[in-house]
């Protein structure tokens, strides 16, 4: 049996940009509209910025750039809705993967272009600018409810995603099918098992650039099994959903020996809970095997690159994040770090200046990236400047 090691780095500590959305009334249906052919086969080639799986798709005259969402409806940009003068459809709540609440209205794209194949009338959510489309420079999100009667193949090595009606046009191996939950959303539900004893059921969030993630609701059910360990703790915010940065809450750092989805079996993986209700696995699963999902039969099925791999990951001990446009410190993981507090502003990473860095600068271009150390000016509430020294563990 073939063992992989996987060795990585967190670049971008300012974490988790996911836009995993939740409807929190019943009231409208976003299963609506679909393929206007009832026999498509479709591959379309993708790039991955971030760990977001970005697509092109046409609309009106133009091609243009979407994130493909497995957490979310289909989504577009306020730009985008007026630009293209869609109709509006309904205003509904929404609750996004941080728990913040808003009011969004819901158009309906009367038509676009996947591949060669047409999609029409499918409701999509009005998002206002964002981290999302201003920094990854996308008009929206393609999301379950768009891909909700097909078959959806990832396949990471090639960069391609297939869809189809047809689950005999997707080349599966000799994967066995295995059961999941398909939500009100269309959002795929799968089952994962943690060391020996306990079993979980989560969102595959294709929009998430993680792992896994479980759920601060969760966390003490899952103690109880031992099926984790807590690294350390933190009170604080870093992760942007589609109504900003979370609220401060107490997430936990965990040490997972070993968790098992689909037959396929990966060991030491360190973990950040999210105050989020659900917990999820995200994209980087795709850099571990081919996934197919089954929408249709509720089925999917895992392909991994080896049976085996070892997840050996650093993580800095300080995550920062972006409030009020300044860089901040978002998280203290290290009991070294007690004399700066969340919140207190960051000046400088090394020799860089910070104080003009926009969150997209930092992103693409942080200083954190491809270094295991670094030197900090913070500037605290009372205008006092300290260094201190931070480091990936």
């Amino acid at each position: 049996m073939r063992i992989l090691v996987v060795m990585r780095f967190i670049l971008i500590v300012f974490t988790l940009i996911a836009f995993q959305i939740k409807l929190n009334a019943q009231s409208f249906n976003f299963n609506q509209g679909g393929f206007t052919n009832t026999d498509y086969f479709i591959e379309i080639p993708y790039t991955r910025v971030k760990g977001k799986i970005i697509i092109e798709v046409k609309m009106g005259a133009e091609v243009r750039k979407f994130i493909l969402d497995t957490g979310a409806p289909t989504a577009i940009s306020i730009s985008l809705l007026e630009k293209l003068k869609l109709d509006i459809l309904s205003s509904q709540d929404f609750t996004d993967i941080n728990g913040r609440k808003s009011v969004l209205e819901v158009a309906n794209i009367k038509e676009l272009k996947l591949g060669e194949s047409v999609v029409a009338d499918i409701p999509a959510v009005v998002l206002d600018e964002n981290i999302l489309t201003k920094c990854f420079d996308v008009d929206g999100l393609i999301g379950s409810n768009l891909l909700r009667n097909s078959i959806v193949q990832f396949d990471y090595k090639n960069k391609v995603i297939r869809i189809s009606n047809d689950i005999n046009k997707i080349n599966i191996s000799n994967a066995k099918p295995s059961d999941i939950l398909i939500d009100k959303q269309s959002s795929p539900i799968f089952n994962i098992q943690l060391g020996d004893k306990a079993k979980e059921m989560l969102l595959f969030d294709s929009g998430a650039d993680e792992l896994y993630s479980m759920s601060n609701n969760n966390l003490e059910k899952l103690k109880k099994a031992k099926a984790f360990s807590v690294i350390s703790e933190s009170l604080g915010s870093n992760s942007f959903g589609i109504n900003g940065l979370e609220r401060e809450s107490k997430n936990y750092r965990l040490l997972i020996p070993e968790f098992n989805i689909m037959g396929f079996t990966l060991k030491n993986i360190v973990s950040e809970t999210t105050s989020d209700g659900n917990s999820r696995i995200g994209a980087r699963l795709l850099e571990y095997g081919m996934l197919t999902i089954n929408y249709k039969n509720s089925k999917s099925y895992f392909e991994p690159f080896s049976q085996i791999a070892i997840n050996k990951e650093e993580y800095w001990d300080l995550s920062p994040t972006f409030m009020n446009g300044k860089l901040v410190v978002g998280r203290i993981w290290s009991q070294e770090l007690k004399k700066i507090a969340v919140g207190d502003q960051i000046l400088f990473i090394n020799d860089k200046d910070m104080t003009s860095f926009t969150e997209c600068e930092f992103l693409f271009s942080s200083p954190l990236a491809d270094i295991k150390k670094a030197t900090l000016k913070v500037q605290d509430a009372k205008g006092e400047i300290q260094t201190i020294e931070i480091k990936k563990i």
